[in-house]
């Protein structure tokens, strides 16, 4: 993941953009060597636990004039106001923090 000159101004710029008032901007950031891109996070069918699993699809960055709406949650990146934390901690549950914390 590459971040660009100004990027905190510039997500605090689409937090502000958010219908809601406590938004969490948060997807699968792209490779580090990928070009940059926009993407969504999906539901991708359930392990042998039942555990559900994810993917990320591209959106048509032309079409994206702001953050969309997504029912999930990634630990692969997320940027919100820093009372986030305090209001929904880590589970403690999840013994892996980048496998399984979209459910909760």
């Amino acid at each position: 993941m590459q971040f660009i000159l100004g990027w905190d101004v510039a997500l605090i710029e689409q937090l502000e953009m958010c219908n809601h008032t406590k938004p969490i901007l948060s997807v699968y950031p792209p490779d580090f060597d990928s070009e940059a891109h926009v993407t969504q996070m999906c539901a991708n069918g359930f392990n042998k636990q039942g555990v559900p699993l994810f993917k990320s699809r591209v959106l048509k960055a032309d079409v994206i004039k702001r953050p969309t709406e997504s029912g999930f949650w990634a630990a692969g990146f997320s940027f919100s106001s820093g009372d986030l934390i305090k209001e929904c901690p880590y589970e403690l549950r999840v013994g892996d923090i980048f496998f399984g914390e979209e459910v909760f």
